[in-house]
């Protein structure tokens, strides 16, 4: 039964069919025996694509276009990070025993970071770094940055309750500071010249009221002038902006914080809704970014404020009613009841308005009602409007 078994097996073996031969194609395209992928060097798609005599040469294109981008990202990563000469200098003459005791360095696509342990607080540790920064002067074009570890915690750190530690980050200056292109200079600009007009058509909708039967609509379609108030509402709703940046600038600079022209953002509801100021220079700290943010919706909602106590005094006392024809500009009053604030300054300055549908209103009023929506809605918590880079500053991103 053994010898049978062994010669079964052997005429197995015997009678098992030869490994498949590669075939023409397999052979010319791999230019050897494999069924694996080849490398770049042995690939030849000719024999595929006969008719596409071509495609070899673009397969060659596309693999040197996705090694140049590889090099590429691999030099700006360098160019990110500090070589051992300046490693070496931090941890000698930045870092010390008492302040921040480094007890690793890691090379990372963000940078260089320096990982240890805080001696004092965080606001210490990094005023104190800081200034030794500045006196080296083989660090001058170094940036410092303290923040939690960018590393992600591993899932037993998270298990055990670990939390990312203080870090500094070490970058070159020059490669992270930016600049505003000419055409972001042109866009702002012509945001500028976009918003002046959106400014105007809401200053001009504001006399819709003042006068029965949309007569300023027809006065406007036959081409004759609209009310003169409404210039001096549009320049002073935009000089609110210009207060508003100006705040922005005045702070940016005693901060030593870079940034570029403002973006206005135009609207057709209420002539313009702010600008973004873009920010080319990391800020010192939080305070400093809590600072330049608040600076500018501060300064103008304050003078907003004031504006529109001054309008409410002097505007007239009368009922308005649906045959009225003022020169005023006139507001529904329940667009001054959106703001609980300032429709509540108006219902004590204006006893007419109680049970009343529309206000007549003087043009500072409509001014600083203006001024401060705006800067309100500056306030909300997004993105890189004021009030998202406040909320950044007091609870991080």
């Amino acid at each position: 039964a053994g010898d049978a078994q062994v010669a079964t097996d052997e005429t197995a073996v015997a009678e098992a069919p030869a490994a498949e031969a590669p075939t023409p194609v397999q052979q010319s395209v791999f230019g050897r025996d494999e069924k694996t992928l080849p490398s770049q060097a042995s690939f030849n798609l000719t024999a595929l694509f006969p008719n596409n005599p071509d495609i070899n040469t673009s397969y060659s294109s596309v693999m040197k276009a996705l090694a140049e981008a590889e090099a590429a990202v691999a030099e700006a990563e360098t160019k990110l990070q500090l070589n051992q000469t300046q490693i070496d200098l931090c941890k000698e003459k930045v870092f010390d025993m008492k302040s921040y005791f480094v007890t690793d360095v890691e090379q990372t696509t963000l940078g260089t970071v320096f990982r240890g342990n805080l001696r004092k607080s965080p606001e210490e540790t990094f005023d104190l770094v800081q200034s030794r920064l500045k006196t080296e002067e083989k660090l001058s074009g170094i940036t410092l940055l303290l923040l939690q570890d960018p590393t992600p915690l591993t899932l037993e750190q998270l298990q055990s309750g670990e939390e990312r530690r203080p870090v500094f980050l070490a970058v070159d200056k020059n490669e992270v500071s930016q600049t505003q292109t000419n055409p972001e200079k042109l866009i702002a600009v012509g945001s500028i010249v976009v918003t002046s007009f959106t400014t105007l058509g809401y200053a001009l909708s504001s006399f819709l009221l003042s006068s029965p039967d949309g007569a300023l609509i027809q006065q406007l379609a036959n081409g004759e002038p609209g009310p003169e108030a409404a210039g001096t509402i549009a320049l002073g709703v935009l000089g609110l902006q210009l207060l508003h940046e100006a705040a922005h600038f005045v702070q940016a600079k005693r901060l030593g914080i870079k940034t570029g022209i403002p973006v206005l953002v135009p609207s057709l509801q209420i002539g313009l809704f702010g600008g973004v100021t873009r920010i080319l220079t990391f800020p010192r700290n939080r305070a400093d970014l809590f600072d330049f943010a608040l600076a500018g919706p501060a300064v103008a909602a304050v003078a907003s404020l004031a504006i529109f106590v001054a309008g409410l005094a002097l505007s007239p006392t009368d009922a308005v009613t649906a045959a009225t024809i003022t020169p005023n500009p006139v507001l529904p009053v329940g667009l001054l009841h959106s703001s609980l604030l300032l429709g509540s300054i108006a219902d004590v300055m204006l006893p007419t308005m109680n049970g009343a549908q529309n206000v007549e209103l003087d043009p500072l009023a409509v001014i600083g009602f203006t001024g401060a929506l705006i800067n309100a809605l500056n306030l909300l918590p997004i993105g890189r409007l004021d009030g998202g880079r406040i909320s950044a500053a007091l609870f991080g991103p």
